[in-house]
């Protein structure tokens, strides 16, 4: 399974292994963050603060998203980990949009 991290709308493959990720997921939902935070930082500048939001697992791989608060704002940064991210994205953002309860 490759490894991405989705930022700014771009899939930017890494080095990194899907065991590390979830390793460091299962340890503490914000340590796979420490694994694409220079990526981050290059990206959006300073980082005030992270926050994890959500994850998400499929038959086709799994979804670590975090709220990034920068300099110029907020960014949503994911940590995918698929041999198709895209896939996992769409089907994340579906079942995100059916867990959505209208009140």
């Amino acid at each position: 399974m490759k490894v991405f991290v989705y930022l700014l709308d771009l899939f930017i493959p890494l080095n990194i292994s899907s065991e590390e990720v979830m390793n460091s997921f299962e340890k503490d939902n914000l340590k796979p963050f420490e694994l694409v935070k220079d990526i981050v930082k290059r990206e959006l500048g300073e980082i005030k603060k992270v926050r994890f939001y959500n994850s998400y697992t499929s038959s086709n791989g799994f979804l670590i998203e975090y709220l990034v608060d920068f300099r110029c704002g907020q960014a949503s940064v994911k940590i995918i980990c698929a041999e198709d991210p895209r896939k996992v994205l769409i089907d994340y953002y579906k079942a995100e949009k059916e867990s959505f309860h209208y009140g």
